[in-house]
C-alpha cells in the first residue's frame, strides 16, 4: 500500500473518477485519504461503492418506450437533414441520463444537443468526424458527458502574433570630411633694388690762360701804375721844360715799353696765382660736393634697405599670423562639425536601438500573451477532455461499475477480497 501522501490523494481522486465519475470535493478527498490510510484500500472502496448505489434505480434506467421515442425522434431529425442515423446516437443519450451528474435533468437537453450535431454534420457534408460528434450526441463542453468518436471540440492551435517587424538595419550617411586646409602661399617680396651710385664726372677745370698784351692793357692796376709813371715823367719834363719835346716823347715811349715789359711778369704771376687759388677752390668744392653726395647716397641706401627689411618682416609676420588664425578657425570648425555629426549619429543610433528594443519587447509581449492564451485554452481543453472522457468512460461501463462496486461491498462484508 502506498505511503506517500500525494500517491494516496491521487488514488482517492482516481477512485472517485472510476466509481462516481467525478472529482472529489476537498472534504471527500481528506476523508477518503484518511480511510485509505487508516483502514486500508478495501474499506475505502467499499464505502465509495456504497455511495454509488445511492442513486435510485428509477434514475439509472428508463423504459423501452422512452428510449424508442428518443430513437424515433433522432431518426426523423437525421433523415430530414439527409443524414444516416446511428444507434450510438441514442445510446449516448441513455448514458447521459444515467450519469450521476445529470440526475434530475430533462433528457430533452441531450436530444437537442444531438440535433445540433446533426445540423453541424449536415452543414459540413454529413461527415460524422466533422462536427465534434460523440456517442452521446454531444459536442465539446456539453454536459451530456460523452467524448466518443469525434472527441472534444478540438484542441487549440497556437496562433503566434504577426511576424516580428524590425526596423531596417541602421544606416547613417557617411561623414563628409572638409576639404584640406588651404591658404594662399606667402609671396616673397621682390629682391631689394636701389639705383646704383652714379660716380661723378672727373674733376675738370679750364687750363691756365696766360695774360695777353691786350688783357694786360685792360688790367686796372697796370693802367693806374702806367698813368702814375707817365704823370711823373710829365711832371719831371715840365720841371725841366722839356715837356712835349722829342726827348720827352722818347722818354715817355721808352717808359711805357719798359713798364709794359716789367708789369707783364707781375700780371702773369698774379694771374697764375689767382688761377691756382681758383682751381684749388674748385677742386675743394668738387670733393666736398661729391663726398656729401656719396654719403647722402649711402645714408639713403641704408635707410631704403632698412625700410625694405622692416616692411618685409612685418608683411611676413602678418601673413604667418593670418595663416595661424585661419588654420585655427579651420580646425575649430572642422572639430565642431565632426562633433555635431557624431552627436547626431549617436542620437540616431540611440533612437534606432530604442525602436529595435521596442519592437522586440512588443513582439515578446504579444508572443507571451499568445502563449498564455494558448496555455489557458490548452488547459481548458485538457480539463474539458478529461470531463468528457470521464463522462464517456462512466457511461460505457456504468453498469459494470455499479455491480462491481456492489460485489466489492458484498464480498468485503463477507470477508473476501477481489484482488
Amino acid at each position: 500500500m502506498p505511503t506517500d501522501a500525494e500517491q494516496v490523494l491521487e488514488l482517492v481522486r482516481q477512485a472517485y473518477r472510476d466509481v462516481l465519475g467525478r472529482e472529489p470535493t476537498q472534504a471527500e478527498l481528506a476523508e477518503g485519504a484518511t480511510v485509505y490510510t487508516n483502514e486500508g484500500e478495501e474499506a475505502f472502496l467499499t464505502g465509495l461503492a456504497a455511495r454509488s448505489t445511492n442513486v435510485p434505480d428509477s434514475q439509472r434506467t428508463m423504459s423501452d418506450e422512452q428510449v424508442g421515442s428518443w430513437r424515433q425522434r433522432l431518426q426523423e431529425e437525421a433523415a430530414s437533414r439527409g443524414l444516416e442515423f446511428d444507434e450510438s446516437d441514442v445510446q449516448g443519450i441513455v448514458r447521459w441520463v444515467n450519469h450521476s451528474d445529470n440526475v434530475g435533468k430533462d433528457p430533452l437537453e441531450a436530444i437537442n444537443n444531438q440535433i445540433a450535431i446533426y445540423d453541424t454534420r449536415a452543414a459540413s457534408g454529413g461527415d460524422r468526424d466533422n462536427g465534434g460528434e460523440g456517442p452521446g450526441g454531444t459536442t465539446n463542453g456539453g454536459d451530456t458527458g460523452s467524448v466518443g468518436d469525434g472527441g472534444a471540440s478540438g484542441w487549440p492551435t497556437f496562433a503566434p502574433p504577426d511576424p516580428l517587424s524590425l526596423p531596417d538595419p541602421f544606416s547613417y550617411q557617411d561623414y563628409e570630411a572638409e576639404a584640406p586646409f588651404a591658404y594662399d602661399p606667402y609671396e616673397a617680396a621682390d629682391p631689394f633694388a636701389y639705383d646704383p651710385y652714379t660716380a661723378p664726372e672727373p674733376f675738370a677745370y679750364d687750363d691756365f690762360q696766360a695774360p695777353t698784351g691786350e688783357s694786360m692793357l685792360l688790367d686796372p692796376s697796370y693802367q693806374f701804375r702806367l698813368s702814375e709813371g707817365q704823370r711823373a715823367l710829365d711832371a719831371s719834363a715840365a720841371a725841366r721844360g722839356t715837356l712835349r719835346t722829342g726827348g720827352h716823347l722818347k722818354d715817355t715811349v721808352g717808359y711805357g715799353q719798359q713798364f709794359a715789359s716789367q708789369e707783364y711778369g707781375n700780371i702773369y704771376d698774379r694771374a697764375s696765382q689767382q688761377y691756382g687759388v681758383n682751381r684749388g677752390n674748385a677742386l675743394q668744392n668738387y670733393l666736398t660736393n661729391e663726398g656729401t653726395r656719396a654719403s647722402t647716397y649711402d645714408r639713403n641706401l641704408g635707410l631704403a634697405q632698412s625700410t625694405y627689411g622692416t616692411n618685409e618682416a612685418n608683411r611676413q609676420g602678418t601673413w604667418q599670423n593670418n595663416y595661424g588664425v585661419a588654420k585655427d578657425i579651420y580646425g575649430i570648425n572642422a572639430a565642431g562639425r565632426l562633433g555635431t555629426y557624431n552627436t547626431n549619429r549617436q542620437n540616431a543610433q540611440d533612437a534606432y536601438q530604442s525602436q529595435y528594443r521596442t519592437a522586440g519587447d512588443l513582439y515578446g509581449s504579444q508572443y507571451q500573451t499568445a502563449q498564455d492564451k494558448y496555455a489557458s485554452e490548452q488547459r481548458q481543453a485538457e480539463l474539458q477532455f478529461g470531463r468528457e472522457w470521464d463522462s464517456y468512460t462512466y457511461g460505457q461501463d456504468q453498469d459494470f461499475k455499479y455491480w462491481d462496486a456492489k460485489l466489492r461491498a458484498d464480498t468485503a462484508i463477507a470477508g473476501f477480497g477481489t484482488r
